[in-house]
C-alpha cells in the first residue's frame, strides 16, 4: 500500500512538471502586455553616437530625425539632472539661431487591432538671452504614433497630437492609436517659432501601453447614418475644453487656453476643422494662447432679405435696429483678417567685431536689399537707408516666410536667409550683421583711418620703430651685464 502511494505521488509530480511550461505563459501574458513596451523609457541608459557624429549623442533604443529642408539641431545630448523630470537625465536637443523641425522615434512590436497609448513628459526653453532662465519665445511640441510601424516622420499615416506649448515646466502629452501591423512607431516632435539665441527641448519618462482592443468597423448602414467624427489625434479628452457661451447675436468665439489644440477645439464644439480654418483665415493648424477663434458667425449675417419687408411694414423700432445688425457681419471678417495678419521687421548693421550680435556702437547700414517670400512668390522688398531704424513688412497673413538680403561688397556675419513662422497678430524682428569684404575692405585701410584715427601705414611704421628700439636696448643691457664684467676679470 505504501508502495502504491509513492508511485501515485511520483506520477502526479511528473504531470505537474510537464504541464508547468504550458500553464505559466498563459498566466503571465496579460502582465507582460500591460507593462511599458518601450526600451529605455526614462532615458537613463548610456547614449550612442549616431552615424559617427559626436554632436549626436542619442539615447539607447531611440533614433533621431529632422526635417532635411530646415536646419538640423546643433546637438543631441543627455540633459543635466536639473532638467530631468525624474532620475538623473532626460533626452534633449538644442540649437542656436536656427529653425528646425525634429525629434526622436522608437519602433515597437505590436498586435494588430490593439489600442496603444503613448505618453511622455516634455518641457522647452527658448530665449533671446541665454542669461535669462525663463523662455520669451515658443517651441511647439507634439507626439505621434504610426500604426503601420513606419519610420518616416512625414508619413500621412501618423496619428499626431495637437501642438502644445510647454515653456520652462514639464507637461505630459498623450496620444492613442490602433495598431494596423505587427509593429508601431512612436514619435516626439518639436519646432521653435523663431531662430533665437537658444532653443532647447527636453523629453523624459515615456510610456507605451496597450489599453484594449479597437472597436470593430461599423456596418454600411451605421456608417451612412453616423455623423463623421474627428480622428483620435487631438490629445485632449472630449469635454476637457470648456465651451464659450454664445453671444446674443448667436456668434460663438473661443479664446485659446494653454494646452489646447485646433482639433481638440473642433471636437469640443462638434464642428469640422475646415469650418474653423475658413472662419478665421487660418493657413495652418498652429494656434497660440489668447487667440480668439470664431467658431460660429453671428446669426444676423445671413437673413438680409428680411430687413426690407420689415422696413416696408413701417415698424420704426425694427428699422432703427436693422443697420447695426447688417453692419456687424461686414465688420467681423475685417476684424478676423486684422487678427490673422502679422508684421516682420528687419535691419542691417555693421558687425565690426564679427560676433553675430549687434553692439551699441555698431551702426545701421544702407543699401541692403531685403526680400520677403512666402515660399512661392516674393511678397515684399525694401532697400535700407541711412535712417538707422528698422523697416517693417506689415499686413502679412499668418504662415511661414523666408527673409533674405543682398548687398555689394559685404559678407554676412549672421544668417543671410531666415525662415520665420508668423503667428496671427504677431510682430517679429531680426537684425542682420555684415562686414565689408574684398576690395572695399582694402580701400578703407588705405584711404581711411583705423579705429584709432591713424592711417594703417603709420601704425605699421611706429610698430617697426618700436621693435628696433627694443632690440637696441636689449643689446646695450647685454653688453653691460655680460661682456663688460668679463673684461674686468
Amino acid at each position: 500500500m505504501k508502495s502504491l502511494r509513492s508511485v501515485t505521488v511520483a506520477v502526479v509530480s511528473v504531470l505537474l512538471v510537464a504541464l508547468a511550461p504550458v500553464a505559466v505563459p498563459a498566466l503571465a501574458a496579460p502582465a507582460a502586455q500591460s507593462g511599458n513596451l518601450l526600451a529605455n523609457p526614462g532615458f537613463e541608459d548610456e547614449e550612442y553616437t549616431f552615424n559617427g557624429d559626436e554632436t549626436l549623442r542619442i539615447p539607447t533604443g531611440w533614433v533621431p530625425w529632422w526635417n532635411p529642408s530646415l536646419d538640423r539641431p546643433l546637438g543631441y545630448n543627455p540633459s543635466s539632472p536639473a532638467r530631468a523630470h525624474s532620475g538623473a537625465k532626460a533626452a534633449s536637443y538644442w540649437t542656436q539661431y536656427r529653425g528646425y523641425d525634429a525629434g526622436l522615434y522608437q519602433r515597437v512590436a505590436a498586435t494588430p487591432g490593439t489600442i496603444y497609448r503613448f505618453s511622455i513628459w516634455v518641457h522647452t526653453w527658448s530665449t533671446t538671452d541665454r542669461d535669462v532662465t525663463t523662455s520669451d519665445t515658443n517651441v511647439r511640441v507634439s507626439i505621434g504614433i504610426d500604426p503601420n510601424g513606419g519610420e518616416d516622420w512625414s508619413s500621412g499615416s501618423i496619428v499626431w497630437s495637437g501642438e502644445v506649448l510647454a515653456p520652462d515646466t514639464y507637461q505630459q502629452l498623450t496620444i492613442e492609436a490602433t495598431a494596423a501591423a505587427d509593429h508601431i512607431t512612436v514619435f516626439v516632435r518639436s519646432r521653435p517659432d523663431f531662430p533665437v539665441e537658444q532653443s532647447d527641448t527636453y523629453w523624459d519618462d515615456a510610456e507605451l501601453v496597450s489599453v484594449g482592443q479597437g472597436a470593430p468597423p461599423p456596418d454600411a448602414t451605421q456608417a451612412a447614418t453616423q455623423a463623421p467624427t474627428q480622428p483620435p489625434s487631438s490629445g485632449v479628452p472630449v469635454g476637457s475644453i470648456p465651451r464659450s457661451t454664445p453671444a446674443p447675436d448667436g456668434s460663438v468665439v473661443h479664446i485659446v487656453s494653454p494646452g489646447e489644440t485646433l482639433i481638440g477645439i473642433a471636437v469640443t464644439y462638434e464642428v469640422s476643422l475646415d469650418q474653423i480654418r475658413q472662419l478665421n483665415n487660418l493657413t495652418s493648424d498652429v494656434i497660440y494662447v489668447g487667440q480668439r477663434l470664431i467658431i460660429q458667425p453671428a446669426q444676423g449675417a445671413q437673413p438680409e432679405p428680411t430687413a426690407e419687408p420689415t422696413a416696408e411694414e413701417g415698424e420704426g423700432e425694427a428699422v432703427a435696429e436693422a443697420p447695426p445688425e447688417e453692419e456687424q457681419p461686414a465688420e467681423a471678417p475685417e476684424a478676423a483678417e486684422a487678427e490673422a495678419s502679422g508684421t516682420i521687421c528687419v535691419m542691417s548693421y555693421e558687425d565690426a567685431n564679427g560676433n553675430g550680435l549687434r553692439e551699441p556702437d555698431e551702426p545701421a547700414l544702407a543699401g541692403f536689399t531685403f526680400a520677403v517670400s512666402d515660399g512661392t512668390q516674393t511678397v515684399g522688398t525694401y532697400i535700407t537707408d541711412d535712417s538707422g531704424t528698422s523697416y517693417c513688412f506689415t499686413d502679412l497673413p499668418s504662415g511661414t516666410y523666408i527673409v533674405s538680403w543682398v548687398a555689394d561688397n559685404y559678407t554676412p556675419t549672421t544668417d543671410q536667409t531666415w525662415a520665420v513662422s508668423l503667428a496671427p497678430g504677431a510682430t517679429v524682428s531680426r537684425e542682420f550683421g555684415a562686414q565689408l569684404a574684398g576690395e572695399a575692405s582694402a580701400e578703407e585701410g588705405t584711404e581711411g583711418s583705423a579705429r584709432g584715427g591713424l592711417p594703417t601705414w603709420v601704425i605699421a611704421l611706429v610698430a617697426a620703430l618700436g621693435v628696433i628700439l627694443l632690440l637696441g636696448g636689449l643689446s646695450v643691457a647685454g653688453y653691460f651685464l655680460l661682456i663688460r664684467p668679463r673684461q674686468q676679470i
